[in-house]
């Protein structure tokens, strides 16, 4: 064949009054016997595995067991939104995300007594927070930092930040943004940069009037304390070269976990080391409060187990085992653990159980506030109310929807403040706001996921 011969396909099915050229091209004698070629490979075949195929057919047309009916699934209109509030004075701040795992959501402000909307902010949000006086911090989706009045919503200045900065924290009249190794002080009433640092970490907790921060030397890593004045450095504390699982800084003290589980305390005042030993397996700090270390202890296929060391010299105090037993809160002397569907109060001297609780649901959200335990069910929507330090049940609650089974029914608590708890209802998308005392229903309000 010659470099320059066109290849032509033929379309087999093409009418006998096309033309066709080319040595390419079928004549009706060839596809006649094509096709009688074609019909005796058929058969051949068909003799050939005929017991094969008469099994097959056989397999095929069997009468197939009864099936067994599947559980119906708790079936939701749309993902659960992700709703937080925060409260000033009279005001309730809300930010609403479509779901759990999403940063940016809405943010609006609502009149405590009546739910009555206020304001709202245009574009989505990605974090806020309260700051001096009656202001409130925005952070949006576009990194813009923003200062509103919130009563009003006024704006009291805005700035442009970087797309991998972030808010880090507050104190008094200035506002922290970490951008990746530099930390800026702003003034919460003018937007003004008071001072920035460079070559330190995005790490920061405020105690006793000081900024705790991180810097890298030739030797590891430093722990800072900064004025917050200016942001000069008060005391470098050096840790050396060792990684860090967490640290956590309490009344002077620097309680800090490393990723070998050995954990010790630094002393600020005099960079005294007071102890330091090796944690228990599988064992995190879950809270340290007045002095107090709590730790959760997993234990595969065991009980799980809490353990209270003493933070000045890290003796052992107590513990507690009872199932997938975790720490849930520290309030008034008591200690409030949960495992699966319990939760136990014990005295936060000794560990002494005060109380048990058997909620009846699984994984139920537990918070403690004012004197009372509030046991919520996701999953069944319904909030059980305890005394905090009896544990005898005060009220019962359940979100209704007309025409819905309870069992169907998602809803979870919000917030809990100044008497009222806000409650989310997700197959109607409403915030509810009811009594603390009484449960008595006292507004509502659309979540607006969506704009």
């Amino acid at each position: 064949m010659r470099d320059d011969d066109d290849i032509e396909i033929v379309d087999l099915d093409a009418p006998d009054d096309v033309a066709r050229s080319g040595s390419g091209a079928f004549s009706r004698r060839s596809r006649l016997w094509l096709g009688v070629l074609t019909a005796i490979g058929a058969v051949v075949a068909l003799v050939l595995f005929w017991p094969a195929v008469a099994s097959l057919v056989a397999i095929t047309r069997a009468t197939p067991p009864a099936a067994t009916p599947a559980p119906r699934p708790t079936v939701v209109a749309q993902t659960p939104p992700r709703v937080s509030m925060l409260t000033i004075g009279d005001v309730r701040l809300v930010k609403e995300s479509p779901s759990y795992t999403g940063d940016n959501g809405f943010l609006y402000a609502l009149q405590t007594t009546t739910g009555h909307s206020l304001w709202q902010v245009s574009q989505p949000v990605r974090d806020f927070g309260v700051v001096a006086g009656d202001n409130v911090y925005i952070y949006t989706s576009t990194y813009s930092l923003a200062i509103l009045n919130a009563h009003s919503g006024h704006l009291l200045w805005q700035r442009q930040l970087g797309n991998e900065a972030t808010v880090v924290g507050t104190l008094a009249q200035q506002v922290y943004v970490s951008d990746g190794e530099q930390l800026t002080a702003y003034d919460v009433n003018t937007g003004k940069q008071l001072w920035s640092r460079t070559r330190v970490g995005s790490f920061l907790q405020v105690d006793a009037g000081l900024i705790y921060t991180f810097a890298n030397s030739h030797l590891g890593w430093n722990l800072l304390a900064l004025r917050p004045q200016d942001g000069q450095t008060v005391a470098n504390y050096t840790m050396l070269d060792v990684y860090l699982r967490s640290i956590q800084i309490e009344n002077g003290l620097a309680y800090v976990v490393q990723a070998n589980s050995i954990m010790f305390t630094l002393q600020l005042s005099d960079h005294r080391q007071l102890w330091r030993q090796t944690l228990p397996p599988n064992a995190n700090v879950a809270r340290i409060v007045d002095g107090r270390i709590y730790l959760d202890i997993y234990d595969q296929g065991k009980d799980n187990q809490i353990e209270v060391l003493r933070g000045r010299d890290g003796a052992f105090l107590w513990h507690y085992s009872y199932g997938y037993v975790s720490t849930t809160d520290i309030q008034d002397g008591i200690v409030y653990v949960s495992a699966h569907s319990s939760i136990s109060a014990l005295r936060v001297e000794t560990g002494q159980l005060l109380w048990h609780y058997e909620t009846g649901y699984l994984d139920p959200d537990i918070r403690i506030n004012a004197g009372t335990v509030y046991v919520n069910s996701f999953s069944a929507g319904v909030v059980d109310t305890l005394n905090a330090h009896t544990g005898k049940p005060i009220w019962h609650y359940a979100t209704s929807q007309r025409g819905k089974d309870q069992s169907s029914i998602i809803s979870f608590i919000v917030h809990i403040d100044g008497g009222i708890v806000y409650i989310a209802s997700v197959n109607d998308l409403t915030l509810n706001a009811i009594s603390a005392s009484n449960k008595s229903p006292l507004w509502n309000t659309l979540i607006h996921i969506s704009r």
